[in-house]
């Protein structure tokens, strides 16, 4: 008696779950450096409560500091960020984009090429549309590379000129696929509230997603295509 071949096994790799927090940090007035102190160190007991592997708050949340400090030149500022680095941590390989960097697919793709899991994009918006612009292209990073994108910004308003306005909205973005998030949304907070974001992410799915996804963009990516000249047709 004939016996039917055994079906091929499937490689399923054991979960390793990583919980995020992201913090939607509100801007405040306060008046020294303990006022800081206290407002951070409260934030990372709220979010340690929660035994988190990996904490994010925004970008420039530390202008919080300029509420008591002379702001005559905004202007002046000392910028040291133009490298790219992936950390290999116990947790995962982990980049970080600031804000406007997600909005550059280039950025993404380098760092995911060198293993990242998780993108963590602090973010500081003063209006719906530069919210958005950041949000959506979180959402595009996640599908484009097979990764999750955390993201949180500063919510609150703050006398401090150029700073005064806040919209943030804390999320994690999973990739757009039936293992994860029915809208690509494990998590997300309520827009420009004080707040902790909690999520956890299962960085196995994205090892099988990224081999038997229902699109594999992060291997069928095409970097011949830069190289290709445009050609431009006259229709009249």
């Amino acid at each position: 008696m004939k016996t039917k071949p055994a079906a091929p096994a499937v490689f399923e790799p054991k979960p390793i779950s990583v919980r995020i927090a992201a913090v939607q940090y509100l801007l405040r007035s306060i008046h020294d450096w303990s006022g800081f102190e206290n407002q951070v160190r409260f934030v990372m007991k709220a979010a340690g409560d929660y035994k988190p592997q990996f904490v994010l708050l925004p970008e420039i949340f530390t202008t919080q500091l300029l509420s008591f400090m002379d702001t005559s030149d905004l202007r002046q500022a000392v910028r040291n960020m133009n490298q790219l680095r992936v950390f290999d941590t116990p947790h995962g390989r982990i980049a970080i984009l600031i804000c406007y960097d997600i909005e550059f697919p280039e950025l993404s793709r380098k760092v995911c090429e060198m293993g990242a899991d998780i993108i963590f994009v602090p973010s500081c918006t003063d209006d719906r549309q530069g919210f958005l612009r950041v949000r959506y292209c979180c959402h595009a990073r996640a599908i484009e590379n097979q990764v999750y994108v955390a993201v949180t910004g500063t919510v609150g308003n703050l006398p401090v000129e150029g700073l005064g306005l806040h919209y943030g909205q804390a999320a994690i973005i999973t990739p757009s696929d039936f293992p994860f998030a029915r809208d690509g949304i494990a998590a997300e907070g309520v827009p420009n509230m004080e707040q902790i974001v909690i999520a956890d992410v299962d960085l196995s799915k994205l090892v099988t997603n990224r081999v038997m996804g229902t699109t594999i963009p992060l291997y069928d990516k095409r970097v011949d295509v830069y190289d290709n000249q445009v050609e431009i047709i006259p229709t009249v």
